[in-house]
């Protein structure tokens, strides 16, 4: 049975792996954080939250940050949100690892354009559910004047995935382009 987690959630808890913690005073409490993180499958979602705004994933260089509720959010560390929140929260970062076995899905949008011919979405979805063995979430696709644009959703274990299978799906002649949606246009608030 595979286990699927949207990038915000997951089932089980565990403690993270931390060395020294530093501690933040906020209002008239000091919080202790940690100065590591060690991200696994248990601690993905409690304690620690993926952020909306980035998707973050295994194989993604990553950030953690407190926010004022002293909830820890996981961003990539070139998020539009986490380089606004290292100027204003530098005491708050937390240096992070992913340590994950590939037991997880994240949920993870591509965009793909090309030549609308017949068989080609037929062709993309045999690579993508047959030779990756990759669920599908969502897939929304458009065709205007021959040309094909859209976005499929699913479900990948970790960047290198991703990007195999983006440039897989580039080697069928009519697919111009296959990339991995980075962030998503929406600000977040810590």
């Amino acid at each position: 049975m595979r286990r699927l987690a949207d990038n915000s959630t997951a089932d089980s808890a565990s403690s993270a792996t931390t060395s020294t913690n530093t501690s933040v005073h906020t209002s008239d409490t000091a919080y202790a954080y940690p100065q590591h993180i060690r991200l696994t499958e248990e601690n993905i979602g409690h304690p620690y939250l993926l952020a909306s705004c980035c998707h973050p994933i295994p194989g993604d260089d990553i950030i953690a940050i407190a926010d004022d509720t002293n909830t820890i959010h996981i961003h990539k560390r070139t998020c539009p949100n986490a380089i606004r929140l290292k100027s204003n929260r530098g005491e708050q970062l937390i240096d992070t690892q992913w340590d994950t076995h590939r037991l997880q899905h994240f949920a993870q949008t591509l965009h793909i354009q090309g030549i609308d011919k017949q068989n080609v979405l037929h062709e993309m979805l045999d690579i993508i559910s047959e030779q990756y063995d990759i669920n599908i979430k969502d897939i929304s696709i458009n065709s205007n004047d021959g040309i094909f644009d859209g976005k499929i959703t699913l479900y990948v274990h970790d960047v290198k995935e991703i990007n195999d299978l983006c440039q897989r799906l580039k080697k069928i002649p009519e697919v111009s382009t296959a990339s991995r949606i980075e962030t998503e246009n929406e600000t977040i608030s810590i």
